[in-house]
Formats: structure tokens, sequence, C-alpha cells
């Protein structure tokens, strides 16, 4: 694992809640804090794309290896992975690090977990960041309302027996797990040697049934029928492909924000984090950098990002709007400042104002100086 640590990079061990957890940290000590949740098949690694961007802008970076991942250490009762302990881990892991406070980014079952501790812990969490990952009082009722959803969620009753999971996903070399990460990403996101450091990981004693121990747990835990309100400011990214799960379920949990946003990120899938990596680190630190300013003016638009290369700029631009009308939130565009013109030509919009804006089809436009298009909702 220890080549996978670029310069400036520092794998450690932190002891949290009696167990030894695997720890990347990069950036500076004395920077703010940010704490990166991973989620199921993956481990710190999928921040690689992540990591650097949040160092160089000068956050203190902790990226861990959850309980049960690629040599953190992995407990065999299913009780040991409960939601709560699992939320717990997280404070555990700051008190750890000698933090008091700090941001949040999370992905997948990161994302459940940081859902939980902004309920049980919202005062320490500065701000959040959450990608492609459900509420956890909200999936199953979601699912139960949409078939669809539904049928996605299959996968987490085939995990529930015993033994037979772990046979089914080492079998061929884990082919179902390799097949499952590139059949729902964007080509080129995996790589052969992606995929066989993935492998060693799942390889590890203990780690196949840790990973699945935390979809078995989830049957100890009963959702709650009316969630907390979320009072940290919260972005939601997720991607407008997912296979595994509906946007609306990320409008759900975004209900529950009292200062929620949410960016649905185009030509990216489940796996945004590594399938759009420079329009998804512009997005985290435009967010979190807001949480720094001390104007009082309140939250600004995040980047847009996730640009689409084979469409014209308007025909983005209408397919947007046309994706977003079904909600009631105030839509506000932002273009890449290169893009600007040609958006100004196609659509016949008038510019005005510094910075510049537009109005097309009823909908604001912005120029920003960022390299992708997506859309906005909430605040």
């Amino acid at each position: 694992m220890h080549d996978l640590i670029e310069p400036g990079w520092t794998l450690t061990h932190r002891a949290v809640n009696g167990l030894d957890l695997v720890v990347v940290e990069a950036g500076p000590a004395d920077g703010a804090p940010v704490i990166l949740l991973h989620g199921f098949p993956e481990f710190w690694w999928g921040w690689r794309r992540q990591i650097a961007a949040l160092a160089q802008a000068g956050y203190r970076v902790i990226a861990p290896n959850l309980r049960g991942y690629a040599g953190s250490a992995a407990p065999k009762p299913v009780a040991s992975y409960h939601l709560d302990i699992l939320a717990a881990d997280v404070l555990g892991l700051a008190k750890a690090c000698g933090v008091s406070r700090f941001d949040l980014v999370a992905h997948d079952w990161g994302a459940v977990i940081a859902w939980r501790v902004l309920n049980l812990y919202p005062d320490l969490v500065a701000r959040a960041v959450l990608m492609d990952g459900p509420h956890p009082d909200q999936l199953a009722a979601y699912a139960a309302a949409h078939p669809r959803q539904a049928a996605r969620s299959a996968y987490v009753a085939m995990f529930q027996p015993p033994v037979l999971p772990e046979l089914a996903l080492r079998a061929f070399g884990y082919a179902a797990l390799k097949a499952s990460l590139r059949g729902s990403a964007r080509p080129g996101t995996f790589s052969d040697r992606d995929l066989a450091t993935y492998e060693w990981t799942w390889a590890q004693p203990g780690a196949l049934s840790a990973m699945l121990n935390y979809y078995r747990a989830l049957r100890l835990r009963r959702a709650q029928a009316r969630p907390p309100a979320i009072t940290t400011p919260v972005l939601v990214l997720w991607g407008q492909g997912d296979a595994f799960l509906e946007p609306g379920l990320a409008r759900a949990a975004l209900s529950l924000c009292q200062a929620g946003r949410l960016i649905v990120v185009p030509q990216a899938g489940h796996w945004l984090h590594l399938e759009q990596p420079a329009a998804v680190n512009a997005a985290i630190l435009e967010f979190l950098g807001e949480g720094a300013e001390t104007s009082g003016n309140g939250p600004g638009p995040p980047a847009l990002v996730g640009e689409e290369a084979d469409m014209s700029i308007k025909q983005q631009a209408d397919q947007e709007i046309e994706a977003s009308r079904d909600g009631d939130a105030d839509l506000a565009f932002l273009l890449p400042e290169d893009q600007w013109d040609a958006f100004l030509s196609q659509t016949g919009a008038i510019s005005q104002g510094d910075p510049p804006e537009a109005t097309y089809r009823g909908v604001r436009f912005k120029r920003a100086p960022v390299t992708a298009i997506i859309h906005e909702e909430g605040f």
C-alpha cells in the first residue's frame, strides 16, 4: 500500500474506538481539517483524485480506511458495523487526530455514515459534501414507493446470508466486483492496475466479510419515520447516470437539510469523484471555501461542472433546463468563460452586468471561470 502514497502524503495508523485504522494524511498540519469517507468497495485510495487538490488548497486531509477495509481492524460480529458505531468512528478519528471541528466529504457508504454523523454530532461538522449516498432513514421507504429503485437495491438482500455472498464475490478473481465497477462507470475510469489494487485490498484477511457486514447490519437498525432536520450546510453531488441510486434519493435527502444544495453532474455515474475529478474538485473547493468567508452574505453558488463535448452549448443548456423542470428550486446555471460567447451566439441571449449574466428560456446563466457545466438546486 505504501507504493500508492504520493509525495507529501503520509500513511499512519490511528487508534479509534479500540480499533486500529489505516489513515492517509496530507496537507499542512495547521490547515482546516477535512475528513474523507470512502464507500464500498473502495478504500482511502478512492480519493486519489481529491487528496492533492484539497492539500494544495491548504486543507489538512484525513482519509481513513473505514473499519474492516484494507488493513484497518475488521471485527467479526455483524453488530460491530451498526450505523451508529460507524458514525462514532468518525468522531473517534477526529479526536485521535486532535481535531474538534472539521469538514466532511463522503461517497457511497461513506455518505450514508456521514448523514448519520450530521444527525448525531451536528456541532462537529462545519460543512459536508456528500456524493451518491442516500440518507439511511429514507432508502427503504423510497425503494418501497419506487419499483425501479427497489430493483437497483436488490443486491442489498443478496448480501444478507452468511458465507454465500463472500464465495460469489471472491469467485474467479473477484470477477463480479470488478465487473460491477467497470460496468457502472464511464469507460476508462478503472484501469487494470486500479482493479488489481482494489483486489489486493479485498483479499486482506476478514476484509470481504467486513465490507458485507455494513449491509448486514442495516437490519439491526429501525429507520426513523421522521428523520430530524440537518442544520449543517450540505452540498449533495450526484452522478446523473448513477446505476445504483436514483436522483430522487438525492432530492429526498436534500429536503431534510435546512441549508442544502444539490448538484447533478452530467457524464458521470456512481463514481463521479473518479469519472469527473476536475469538476467534482471544483465544486468541493468552492463549497468548502464558502465556509471560510466572513462577509455575512450567506453561501453563494458553486462552480458548475461536467462538460458534454459532443453537444452544442445550446443543447447542453436545453437538456439541463428540461431535466430540472420537475423541481421548484430557483435554477441558476454557471457556464465556463470559454463557452460564454458560444452560448450567447447559439441562444441569442444578451449578456448584462458584471460579472456577466444572461437569461435564456426564463433561466439565469452566469459566466464563471471553471471548466464545466451542471445545474444547482437549493439555498
